[in-house]
């Protein structure tokens, strides 16, 4: 009868344990205090600054396996899926990832309980359409800045953002991707007029100063598509170059006749650089080097 009674004893601790372990969530899986899904995710959102996806993703996918409804995770894992997606040349895999940054993104809109959560899943809704560029991205991420700015906040439970301003450098920088020069300068100029020393004002300083820089450099010419994407380069190779004449100079028909038509030049074993190969501008390039003077 002892022994019946101590399995029954045991068996009842065990399913008490059971129950605590259940109303306690999965941070009950955590192997020390600092084993949390908050620091995991702020670590995670810092390795993302710094260009290290991989241990971005491990830091988040801990996060969640210790607290599956922690939104913050999956808004992480949304930009980090969109940042490897950025990445890909292989256009099926591409698609793949963007996928999975747009489930993320849902997720994380379901397991948002708090003013802040719905902020990092704007913040990251518009770092994602920025980084993949679908139709309509630049709308969304509009939409999704309008939606973090009018949230009733405490900033001092945005661990990683620190300040609402962030949804504006963050546009900013959308347009800047969009090519809208003037109300990019205008978002980084409020990111530096809310606060005088914030976590983004250096960055909104410098992409202020690009933009700035872009625009009176454009100042009274017209410049195609092409023109302003070299503009907001901090480099220009002669591939560039050669797209840029072509593009918004007209190159091919301001020298016709004296670049020799295409299947006049193919005729002719001219030297191609070994540097022109690889560049998607080698028709440009080649075409400029046709040129005459």
């Amino acid at each position: 009868m002892g022994k019946r009674w101590q399995l029954a004893l045991l068996a009842l601790v065990s399913a008490a344990l059971f129950v605590l372990a259940g109303c306690s969530g999965r941070q009950a899986r955590g192997l020390s205090p600092e084993d949390n899904p908050e620091h995991h995710y702020l670590v995670g959102m810092n390795a993302l600054e710094q260009g290290r996806i991989a241990e971005a993703q491990e830091k988040f996918e801990r996060a969640l396996y210790l607290d599956d409804e922690f939104s913050k995770g999956y808004a992480g894992l949304a930009i980090t899926c969109a940042e490897r997606a950025k990445r890909q040349s292989d256009a099926g895999f591409r698609k793949l990832e963007a996928e999975r940054a747009l489930d993320y993104l849902g997720k994380a809109e379901k397991e948002s309980d708090s003013p802040e959560d719905q902020f990092e899943r704007h913040a990251a809704a518009i770092r994602v359409h920025t980084l993949l560029k679908g139709k309509g991205w630049l709308t969304e991420a509009e939409d999704a800045c309008r939606a973090g700015l009018s949230l009733k906040l405490d900033e001092r439970r945005l661990t990683y953002y620190q300040g609402s301003e962030a949804l504006s450098y963050f546009l900013g920088v959308a347009y800047l991707e969009g090519l809208e020069f003037q109300k990019a300068r205008d978002r980084f100029a409020e990111v530096m007029n809310a606060k005088r020393e914030g976590k983004w004002h250096e960055k909104a300083d410098r992409g202020w100063q690009k933009t700035d820089r872009v625009l009176r450099a454009m100042a009274g010419i017209t410049v195609g598509d092409v023109g302003k994407k070299i503009a907001v380069q901090d480099a220009v190779s002669r591939g560039d170059l050669a797209a840029l004449l072509m593009d918004e100079m007209k190159l091919d028909r301001l020298f016709a006749g004296r670049i020799p038509l295409a299947a006049e030049a193919a005729k002719k074993a001219e030297f191609t650089p070994a540097d022109v190969l690889g560049t998607p501008f080698k028709e440009e390039i080649l075409t400029t080097m046709k040129w005459r003077a």
